[in-house]
């Protein structure tokens, strides 16, 4: 390739990257990592982050079944329907 030819492939290089979706291809990818992470949190570990959660928001004087019906909402919780559900037994003495 000769020089001239090194220069077209060089402006085509350039244009290329320009156009290239790169804030796209980094929210999928961190979208992918993020699906991964959740898959692969055992119901245990669900378990000890609303746990967590909710022993914050009781130290705090926040109110318990109000956050408990905020997180059966929540895509994370969603997947963990059992755990909310012990928690509420656990805290929720109606």
């Amino acid at each position: 390739m000769d020089e001239d030819g090194l220069a077209l492939f060089d402006n085509f290089l350039k244009m290329l990257e320009d156009t290239f979706p790169y804030a796209d291809v980094y929210y999928r990818l961190a979208s992918n990592e993020a699906n991964v992470t959740e898959k692969a949190l055992e119901t245990d570990e669900a378990r000890q982050i609303a746990l967590q959660m909710v022993r914050q928001a009781q130290d705090s004087g926040g109110d318990i079944p109000q956050l408990l019906s905020v997180m059966d909402k929540m895509d994370f919780f969603v997947k963990y329907p059992d755990v909310l559900k012990d928690l509420r037994e656990e805290y929720c003495h109606d």
